[in-house]
């Protein structure tokens, strides 16, 4: 009686394998980059460009700045002590410059 309780198992494994090797192929991910980044001529600074998931993934905000007033949260300093304001002139480019320091 052991051995047809072995071949019964033996046959139980052959057969889900089998089973699972017939299922549905995998779906591919079609890869989308969210963001890019586009020379400005004249310039050695970079336009990010993004998508606008990425800006809502990110929460990318824009506030109005009047003249050389922006707000505290849109500055950056860099590593040298430099200060840097991201400004955005039309939906989803963000180009970087320095402030006048």
């Amino acid at each position: 009686m052991n051995r047809i309780h072995l071949f019964l198992l033996m046959l139980i494994i052959v057969a889900s394998l089998q089973l699972t090797a017939c299922g549905p192929e995998p779906t591919t991910i079609e890869q989308i980059d969210p963001s890019r980044l586009q020379d400005i001529e004249g310039s050695e600074l970079k336009l990010v460009m993004l998508t606008e998931k990425a800006v809502e993934r990110i929460g990318v905000e824009t506030a109005p700045a009047s003249g050389r007033v922006v707000p505290y949260s849109a500055v950056i300093y860099d590593v040298e002590g430099k200060t840097w304001v991201y400004t955005n002139p039309g939906t989803a480019h963000v180009p970087s410059g320095t402030c006048g320091h």
